[in-house]
């Protein structure tokens, strides 16, 4: 299983390459390999839904920093084969996704205090059911995740076809702005 998350977190690194390659106005900037992540992995303290403070090592299957003419988007990407319950990736992915981008390490890492997560997934079922999950979890901070399909995502669609849901959205939008 691990192979099979490892070669598609690869392939979408490869479509982000070449999305950037065959789409002059995108310029990639930054790319972090999720082994920088696991090598040193960034920690936050988030709150379940309990109330219970938790802790979380953060370890995104990327990082990039893509730009367009003088819009900057820096872009945690995850990568979910459809292996985790809802109720997992709130706790595992989702309440501390939110945590870091707002944390102060965060800010130290990377210098700036904002970032959008984009999960890539398996099937439209699975997208509904982790978009529902993010809006329970974080309410109108769900904004801050995207998420769409394999069969989606392709170098032409990644970043200005409207084939992104999201959190608290109800139509599908772009990854960047279309001018």
């Amino acid at each position: 299983m691990q192979v099979e998350h490892d070669l598609a977190v690869n392939d979408l690194r490869i479509l982000i390459q070449k999305a950037c390659h065959s789409l002059p106005q995108f310029a990639l900037k930054q790319w972090i390999a999720a082994s920088e992540f696991h090598a040193a992995p960034d920690r936050v303290e988030f709150v379940l839904p309990n109330k219970s403070k938790a802790t979380r090592f953060i370890r995104p299957d990327g990082y990039c920093v893509i730009s367009k003419s003088d819009y900057t988007s820096r872009l945690l990407i995850e990568v979910d084969r459809g292996t985790e319950d809802n109720g997992r990736i709130t706790i595992e992915k989702l309440l501390p996704g939110l945590a870091y981008i707002r944390s102060e390490t965060y800010k130290a890492r990377f210098g700036f205090s904002s970032g959008r997560w984009i999960f890539v997934t398996t099937s439209d079922r699975r997208l509904k059911n982790m978009k529902q999950a993010a809006e329970v979890a974080l309410k109108q901070d769900a904004k801050l995740f995207y998420f769409t399909t394999f069969e989606r995502i392709t170098d032409e669609t990644i970043f200005t076809e409207a084939i992104w849901l999201r959190g608290g959205d109800e139509v599908a939008t772009t990854l960047f702005p279309v001018q």
